[in-house]
C-alpha cells in the first residue's frame, strides 16, 4: 500500500447549517485545530472505503465508478470527515470542484454538512456553501477567536422546519428568507472584516433557532464582552460557539482562531 500523512484543519459552520437542506446558504470556516491523519491507499479491482454514512458511501462509490477510479483506502484515525477529506485530496481539489454538483445535490442533513465541512477544510479559510449551487471562498479576516464546546452528535432539522411550516404557514417564507439573508450578510461581514457585525448576525440567528424550536433560550451561553453566540443545532456536530475578542477565555470552552490554511501533506 502507498501511504501519505495529511494535516487536516477542523472546520465548522458559523451560520445557516440548520437550513441547508432547504437550499439556504451556510457559512463555514477552518480553525487552528489540526489532526494528523495517516492515509493508506492502493489501486484495487474493488472500491473499499471505511465510510459509515450509507448515503455518503453509496454516492462516493457511484462517483468513483463513473470516473473509473478503483481503489482501497484506509485512514487513521477513521471517521467520515477524515476519510472523505483524504479521498478528495487524493483525487484532487480541481477535479472535485468540477463535479461539485454531483455531490451537493444528492446529499442531505448531516451528510450534506459533512461535505460542506470537507470542502472548507480542503480550501481553508471562510467559505459559503449552498445546495444546488456549490462553494465559494470568502476572502476576509475576522479579528476574533471562537470559544467552542462541541459534540460528535448528528441531528437533522427537517422535521422541525416542516412542523413550523405546518403550524405557521404565513410566517414560514418570510422567516426562511430572513435566515438565508443572515448567512449572506455574514459572508459580507467576513469579507469586510466586520467582527461585531458577524457576532450580531450570530445572535440574530440564535433567536430564530429558538423560534423554530431548535434550541431553548436558556441553552444559549451568555459571556460578558462576547460579540455573539450561537448553537450548532443540526448537522454532523452540535454544540455552542461564541465569538469573542482574542485571548478571552471561559470555563469549559476551548479557544481557537480562524485560519486560512487548508489540508497539507506532511513528512
Amino acid at each position: 500500500m502507498n501511504k501519505i500523512k495529511l494535516r487536516i484543519p477542523f472546520s465548522l459552520p458559523i451560520l445557516g447549517e440548520s437550513f441547508a437542506d432547504i437550499n439556504n446558504p451556510v457559512v463555514l470556516s477552518t480553525i487552528d485545530f489540526f489532526t494528523d491523519v495517516d492515509v493508506f491507499f492502493k489501486k484495487s479491482s474493488e472500491i473499499q472505503l471505511p465510510l459509515s454514512d450509507p448515503l455518503i458511501k453509496r454516492l462516493i462509490i457511484n462517483y468513483l465508478k463513473k470516473k473509473e477510479i478503483f481503489l482501497e483506502i484506509n485512514v487513521n484515525p477513521t471517521n467520515d470527515f477524515f476519510v472523505l477529506t483524504s479521498l478528495f485530496y487524493l483525487i484532487g481539489m480541481e477535479e472535485i470542484e468540477n463535479d461539485i454538483s454531483f455531490f451537493i445535490n444528492k446529499l442531505k442533513s448531516s451528510a450534506l454538512i459533512t461535505l460542506f465541512r470537507v470542502l472548507t477544510s480542503l480550501s481553508g479559510g471562510f467559505t459559503i456553501c449552498r445546495k444546488n449551487e456549490g462553494i465559494i471562498s470568502i476572502d476576509g479576516n475576522i479579528n476574533a477567536s471562537l470559544l467552542i464546546s462541541l459534540k460528535n452528535k448528528k441531528r437533522s432539522s427537517l422535521r422541525l422546519i416542516k412542523k413550523f411550516e405546518n403550524n405557521f404557514p404565513e410566517l414560514y417564507n418570510p422567516l426562511i428568507h430572513t435566515v438565508g439573508h443572515i448567512a449572506i450578510e455574514g459572508g459580507k461581514a467576513i469579507r469586510d472584516g466586520m467582527t461585531k457585525r458577524l457576532g450580531d448576525l450570530m445572535n440574530i440567528e440564535s433567536m430564530l433557532l429558538c423560534i423554530f424550536n431548535f434550541i431553548k433560550p436558556k441553552s444559549l451561553p451568555l459571556i460578558k464582552n462576547s460579540y455573539g453566540t450561537k448553537i450548532i443545532a443540526s448537522g454532523d456536530i452540535t454544540g455552542s460557539i461564541i465569538l469573542v475578542p482574542k485571548r478571552l477565555l471561559y470555563k469549559n470552552y476551548q479557544s481557537f482562531d480562524f485560519i486560512d490554511i487548508g489540508v497539507k501533506e506532511i513528512e
